[in-house]
């Protein structure tokens, strides 16, 4: 029999689909992305404004920088104490005391260095990079919205296969044979 040619719309997408969101909530200051756009693995796809991220950092450097120097400060009264009880000029009370001051004020400085990872964490979370290289399908926010951590702010398509589905009218299904020959145009 003599081949027909018929012709099915339907829709095509890539094989891999990611939502791109930001793990933090913020005010949108950038979007250099428009749909349709390729993009590379890391590229700033978006993002929020960083002042109160920075602020922050700042905030927890100088705690930092205070409980270094407290923790210094007792380090040295500890020696000093330490000297003074070797000679029997200190008592084990005071010798205690100033051993349980140095150790609280080294512990207070290693809390200190986790809240500032985390700042820094923080603050580097203000801007979404693409995790992968490819195209944006969508984008779902507009610059100066707020958007929430978790929130989708465009649709990330990668991979090279494409996922075609077409509709075919069951009258139709019967003359398809599995491998038959099909050719596909995608509209722009």
């Amino acid at each position: 029999g003599g081949t027909r040619l018929r012709t099915f719309s339907g829709t095509a997408r890539s094989g891999m689909e990611s939502k791109i969101s930001f793990k933090v909530a913020g005010t949108l200051v950038a979007l250099p992305v428009r749909v349709g756009d390729v993009v590379r693995k890391g590229q700033i796809l978006a993002e929020l404004d960083p002042k109160d991220f920075e602020i922050a950092k700042q905030e927890t450097e100088a705690s930092l920088a205070r409980a270094q120097a407290e923790a210094r400060n007792a380090a040295a009264n500890y020696d000093r104490v330490r000297q003074l009880y070797e000679n029997q000029n200190a008592s084990r009370n005071d010798l205690d005391a100033a051993r349980a001051s140095a150790e609280s004020a080294e512990a207070t400085v290693r809390s200190e260095k986790t809240k500032l990872e985390q700042a820094r964490l923080q603050l580097s979370y203000t801007r979404l990079r693409a995790p992968v290289t490819g195209s944006i399908a969508a984008v779902h926010v507009e610059t100066n919205e707020n958007v929430q951590g978790g929130q989708t702010v465009a649709l990330l398509h990668s991979g090279s296969s494409i996922e075609t589905e077409v509709a075919i009218p069951e009258s139709l299904i019967s003359e398809i044979r599995r491998g038959a020959p099909v050719t596909v145009t995608l509209d722009r």
